[in-house]
């Protein structure tokens, strides 16, 4: 079989071969920045979530004490795992042993009967130094 390589058939050259593969190598060059930049945004809203829920069962541990016994607990700390159900996976902040702090302030200093209570988590995350707050109010029975 003989094959037959006349000019101006409809074959590519080496140069449009190569530029066609710079061309696909910077194109996934390109894909795979954007998945490893996604990967990592999703492994900080799984960080996020896991701070936020901590820090909403700590709220709800202390909506369920005692009104009297609340302000007390302003500016008490915790460990991410103290109280809370399921393993907290949460690195803390460089030089710092506890990650979770109450606050517990009236909000009318004049009438001591509703208190705001705030939960903060920090943690070093993915992306960096990170923290979460959450907060409710809470009346005098």
């Amino acid at each position: 079989m003989k094959l037959d390589c006349r000019r101006g058939q409809g074959a590519f050259t080496l140069f449009e071969v190569m530029v066609a593969m710079v061309v696909l190598v910077v194109s996934l060059l390109g894909l795979l920045a954007t998945l490893t930049h996604a990967a990592r945004l999703d492994l900080n809203s799984e960080e996020t979530l896991t701070a936020l829920r901590a820090a909403r069962t700590r709220l709800e541990l202390l909506r369920a004490a005692p009104f009297e016994s609340l302000p007390a607990l302003d500016g008490a700390t915790y460990p991410l795992d103290a109280g809370l159900p399921g393993a907290i996976r949460l690195v803390p902040l460089p030089g710092r042993s506890t990650v979770s702090t109450v606050q517990v302030s009236p909000v009318d200093p004049t009438s001591p009967l509703l208190l705001e209570l705030t939960v903060e988590v920090r943690w070093q995350g993915i992306l960096g130094s990170r923290r979460v707050q959450t907060r409710t109010r809470r009346a005098r029975q």
